[in-house]
């Protein structure tokens, strides 16, 4: 077996960003208090509402357009029109965030001034980076692709540092240098990059909007039913952070949101590597008129994706008090079960997305409404309600847990009724008999001191990884 030269580099480059993810997660937890690593989760959470709801819509429809858009010569003149959608969804944040403040007493903590800053900027070059840097692997060019997307985390990590040691261990500093400044020059460069690298002619009208009514009509058509799914989508996986720090305070969400946090980002970092080795053959199988073609494309990610997550799930389970003891500082290593939970929802989700990509391949969004209207207002109803009751704080992992778990089996319902996927229950069972040996990590849980833990994830870990490879070693070759 041979792997080419892009894709092993986008396969170390992936570890290296693992590295620097648990570092970045490391310095946070030990420069933030719990009260303000809350902050820090608010502030993303406004940015992630935006982002969600108005920009990954459009994105999405700019992703299914995006190889046709190349192969014409007219990518650059359609991003640049896009940019004029970016600049009004940015600017929309400033009265909505002025409201949810002022009248809902949301981000009590920070001065509306700086929440308005934070989210204008945030949501605007978070867009930018999120589009142009994953074109370069679009493209196929995974090498430029890692490089930028190393750089980006690295700078981000030391200007974090540099900004709290210098102006005070605050959650808003944290957020700049994540999310602000480090970003902004690093977008540009890669947008000077990919210009020269498309080597497309610009236009003389660029900045004259040239839309036909045919083509707002395509664009509603697409992304008006995602953008309606996912704003309760952001209810089901979101809004519990504003439920928190209303009911519970910043303090709780600070400890609940890490540990959700670290199964998050380890799903993250797994489902992004797949979608870069993955997505941009599924793209372009996806363009083709025969149905068949787009099957066999839909059903081959589901065929990998579900028993690599379903691995992925168990490891994380097993090794979560040890994983938690590892990522972030000793004061937060008692909410190991949190992390539990987090795997528990995170791979519900993970799922959700592989499996709606069939609603993208036949351009049927529509079908994506119900079964997050559905998560979306149980999860806020429930969650509101039985805090109200108990104040217990198991309720809230509880709750996202199981309204993912529903979203996901009504989602799998209505896809495949689409066209005829299956769930690769032969795969699952194989790979259940390869996750017999994390049981014994169990076992190990009440001696998670650092030493343990860093010995216990990492033989483990080699073990997970090793049966990750082998078992889809092939598929790596042919993508």
């Amino acid at each position: 077996m041979k792997l080419n030269k892009s894709l092993f580099f986008l396969i170390f480059g992936r570890i290296v960003q693992a590295f620097l993810a648990i570092a970045t997660m490391k310095f946070a937890t030990y420069y933030l208090s719990p009260k303000e690593m809350g902050n820090y989760y608010v502030l993303s959470s406004i940015a992630t509402l935006f982002g969600i709801i108005l920009i990954s819509p459009m994105g999405q429809f700019v992703n299914r357009k995006f190889h046709s858009w190349y192969d014409n010569g007219i990518l650059f003149q359609r991003l640049f029109t896009y940019n004029y959608y970016v600049i009004g969804v940015s600017l929309l944040s400033i009265p909505i965030v002025y409201i949810a403040k002022k009248y809902f007493g949301f981000v009590t903590d920070i001065s509306l001034k700086e929440v308005i800053v934070l989210s204008v900027a945030s949501i605007y070059l978070n867009t930018w980076f999120g589009t142009i840097v994953p074109a370069f692997n679009m493209l196929e060019k995974r090498i430029s692709f890692t490089w930028l997307t190393l750089v980006n985390l690295a700078g981000s990590l030391v200007l974090s540092i540099v900004l709290v040691k210098t102006y005070g261990s605050l959650g808003t500093w944290w957020y700049a240098g994540q999310y602000i400044v480090f970003q902004a020059a690093i977008t540009i460069f890669a947008l000077w990059f990919f210009m020269k690298m498309i080597n497309e002619k610009i236009v003389s009208n660029l900045f004259r909007l040239n839309i036909k009514s045919q083509q707002v009509s395509s664009v509603i058509k697409f992304s008006l039913p995602l953008m309606i799914a996912t704003f309760f989508m952001w209810l089901l996986n979101d809004s519990y952070r504003f439920i928190v720090e209303k009911m519970l305070g910043l303090e709780v969400l600070g400890n609940l949101a890490v540990s959700f946090s670290v199964s998050a980002s380890i799903f993250a970092l797994l489902e992004s590597l797949f979608q870069q080795i993955y997505y941009p053959r599924f793209y372009r199988k996806i363009t083709s008129d025969d149905a068949r073609a787009r099957l066999l494309a839909c059903q081959e990610l589901i065929d990998i994706a579900f028993p690599a997550f379903c691995f992925t799930s168990v490891f994380l389970v097993c090794s979560a008090p040890f994983i938690l003891r590892l990522l972030t500082s000793s004061a937060y290593s008692n909410s190991w079960v949190f992390v539990i939970f987090g795997c528990g929802i995170s791979l519900a989700r993970v799922l959700t997305n592989i499996i709606t990509s069939i609603a993208h391949s036949e351009l049927n969004t529509k079908k994506l409404i119900a079964p997050y209207v559905v998560g979306g207002i149980l999860t806020v109803a429930l969650m509101t309600g039985l805090l109200k009751i108990y104040q217990n704080h198991y309720i809230i992992g509880f709750v996202l847990l199981c309204m993912n778990l529903v979203v996901l089996l009504l989602m799998k319902h209505h896809m495949f009724k689409i066209i005829k996927a299956y769930i690769p229950w032969k795969s699952l069972f194989e790979i259940t008999l390869f996750s017999i040996p994390f049981l014994m990590e169990i076992f190990l849980w009440e001696n998670n001191n650092l030493f343990n833990s860093f010995i216990v994830v990492g033989g483990f870990g080699i073990y997970y990884l090793f049966i990750l490879f082998k078992k889809f070693s092939r598929t790596l070759v042919q993508s």
